[in-house]
């Protein structure tokens, strides 16, 4: 799993039945790790190569009404950011 966060803490709670090793790791190495599969370094190769170009996935929510049916629905999609954007 790739995500893209600021973390609250460095500390990393694990459970030793569950997982044999977790770290903070930077992308860099995380892409040239030999355990990471290629999936996973082509999707944190094209985050790096949008972070580049000034690309981000942005969210936002619409209400989906159908019939007697309301849903709220998050779309995802790809903007240019603007000056003054942070990172989610």
């Amino acid at each position: 799993m790739i995500v893209h966060l600021r973390p609250r803490s460095s500390a990393i709670q694990t459970c030793d039945r569950e997982i044999a090793q977790c770290r903070w790791m930077p992308l860099k190495e995380f892409l040239a790790h030999e355990l990471v599969h290629d999936t996973n370094k082509h999707f944190a190769r094209k985050f790096l190569e949008g972070r580049e170009a000034g690309v981000a996935i942005a969210r936002s929510e619409i209400e989906i009404k159908f019939k007697n049916f309301v849903r709220m629905q998050q779309i995802y999609s790809i903007k240019k950011r603007q000056s003054g954007d942070t990172e989610k």
